[in-house]
């Protein structure tokens, strides 16, 4: 008798051993789970877009001798370089009496390397191309009434003088060439330009250019 209460007495330990130890092992593991701290991906840096840029915009008036004006922001904290090459000429009167010298309907109209007489203009120093393919994170795309510099061949950093104003959005030139501000006000004399007739019997390597001639008077920058 005394055996099987001794033996049941030990069955109960037994027993309130087994099912306190479970609960107590659990815990410990979720608390050190719990301690270990959580770390999250950083998020991929957003893309700026032209907006982003506007606040420290440069604005510009590009006056034609026909009367006509075209309005542009650019924007030195996308291509630094290019707009403080593009302002210093202006500034300069490099593209007074210059001509828009390439349309291509649909596409562009180029600029700033001609002048009235078809005399390729000189003594613009060539400057680094701001694009992404050389080495330049620049996210201005080419859409309608972008600016971008024009450059020689496959050389990226052969740009100088001459740009091009977007009619229509490319974007096979997002990357490689170097946007740096865009049409505020005027698009509709980018639009008259770009849908001229071609000239014709033109002068060696200006096969694009406009029956009519569009000549720049001044391109004014505003002073902050």
């Amino acid at each position: 008798m005394k055996l099987s209460t001794t033996a049941a007495a030990l069955a109960v330990m037994l027993m309130l051993s087994g099912c306190g130890a479970a609960p107590a092992d659990t815990t410990e593991q979720a608390t050190e789970a719990a301690s270990i701290p959580v770390v999250s991906s950083p998020e991929p840096e957003k893309e700026k877009a032209k907006d982003d840029y506007k606040e420290n915009a440069v604005h510009a008036v590009m006056k034609l001798t026909n009367g006509d004006e075209i309005e542009l922001e650019l924007y030195p904290e996308a291509a630094p370089l290019t707009v403080d090459n593009f302002v210093n000429l202006a500034k300069n009167g490099f593209y007074d009496g210059t001509i828009i010298h390439r349309v291509v309907k649909d596409f562009i109209i180029q600029g700033g390397g001609y002048d009235a007489e078809y005399n390729r203009k000189t003594g613009a120093s060539e400057i680094k191309g701001e694009f992404l393919s050389n080495g330049f994170k620049n996210s201005i795309k080419h859409e309608r009434g972008v600016i971008s510099m024009a450059r020689i061949g496959t050389d990226p950093d052969s740009a100088s003088s001459q740009f091009f104003i977007m009619q229509k959005a490319a974007p096979h030139l997002d990357g490689d060439y170097a946007a740096f501000g865009e049409v505020t006000k005027g698009m509709s004399v980018v639009d008259k330009i770009a849908d001229s007739k071609l000239a014709k019997n033109t002068p060696a390597g200006l096969s694009e250019l406009p029956e009519d001639l569009y000549v720049i008077e001044k391109i004014s920058i505003e002073e902050k």
